[in-house]
Formats: structure tokens, C-alpha cells, sequence
């Protein structure tokens, strides 16, 4: 029995011949100007939520730049952050149930009121925003995409809605 001569071995789909150039794009480190871009989307969230006039979506920004440091921390690229991402946390989600329970009963779900920020919990979040913006500067363009897709994922797999920044409109 002759078999047929043997098939020339193919990549697997979506890799590219070039291994070296895709090894030394995923180090590079982001454009600094996507970097910039990223950390004044969180600061500009930041911003509204200290001076008590944040909607949802800020502190939702907050929330996934929280998640996407965790997973940052996680991956062990700067470590030795998690005690300020856990007070940070808990400052969060002190201020969602503060902005909800303000909402009238005859809405369902709660409407969103903007709240004031106690002082513990706007040390807690200027805190963790500083050591972000660090945790961001420091990571090559792979670790910074791994991070958001393990945080989208971490999101999504809780039941909750995970929305890009990239996605919403301005």
C-alpha cells in the first residue's frame, strides 16, 4: 500500500510567517499617545466622580480600570498593588449603592444620582488611579491587551456587561 506523498506542514490559522517581527510587535511597548489616551479617559472619570458630578459611566470607567488591574496584578507584571485595588474596590462599590439607593422607589432599577465622595474613599481612589496610570506606563502592548481581554472576560463571566471605551461614543 503506497500512500500519497506527505502534505507540506502549514501554520496554523492567523499566524504569520514573520515570527520575529509578530514576537517584537507584542513587546513593543503602546504608542505613547494610546497610553495617554487611556489615562486620560480614566482621569477625566476620575475628575467627575471627586467633584460630584459623575454619571454611571464614569464610575463604570473607574470599575474596568479597576478590573483590568487586577488582572494586571494578576499576570505579575507590576506587582504588589492589591491592597490598594481591594480598598479602591470597596470605596466603588460604596459609592454605586450610595448613587442607586438616592434613586427614586417608582424606578426599576434605581435612577443614578451623583453622590459626594467620603474622604477614605476618595484617598482610596486617587490612590489606585496614580498606581494605574504606573501599572499602564509599565506594560509592553501583549501584556496590555491580555489584561483588558482577562478583565472583559473576568466581567462578562460574573454576568455583568463589559463595554470597551473604544466602543462608546466620545
Amino acid at each position: 500500500m503506497t500512500h500519497g506523498a506527505r502534505k507540506p506542514r502549514r501554520p496554523r490559522w492567523g499566524l504569520t510567517g514573520d515570527t520575529m517581527a509578530l514576537a517584537i510587535h507584542g513587546a513593543a511597548k503602546p504608542d505613547r499617545a494610546d497610553v495617554d489616551q487611556v489615562i486620560a479617559t480614566i482621569m477625566a472619570a476620575h475628575k467627575a466622580l471627586r467633584e460630584g458630578v459623575a454619571t454611571e459611566q464614569h464610575w463604570s470607567v473607574l470599575a474596568g480600570a479597576l478590573d483590568t488591574a487586577r488582572m494586571i496584578e494578576k499576570q505579575g507584571v507590576v506587582r504588589g498593588i492589591h491592597e490598594h485595588i481591594a480598598s479602591a474596590h470597596h470605596a466603588l462599590q460604596s459609592v454605586y449603592l450610595r448613587a442607586k439607593r438616592h434613586g427614586t422607589a417608582t424606578t426599576i432599577p434605581p435612577a443614578w444620582h451623583p453622590t459626594a465622595l467620603y474622604y477614605h474613599e476618595l484617598d482610596a481612589i486617587n490612590a489606585f488611579v496614580d498606581l494605574h496610570a504606573y501599572q499602564v506606563r509599565q506594560l509592553s502592548r501583549k501584556e496590555f491587551l491580555s489584561a483588558i481581554t482577562a478583565a472583559v472576560g473576568y466581567v462578562r463571566g460574573h454576568g455583568n456587561v463589559a463595554v470597551l471605551t473604544s466602543e462608546v461614543g466620545a
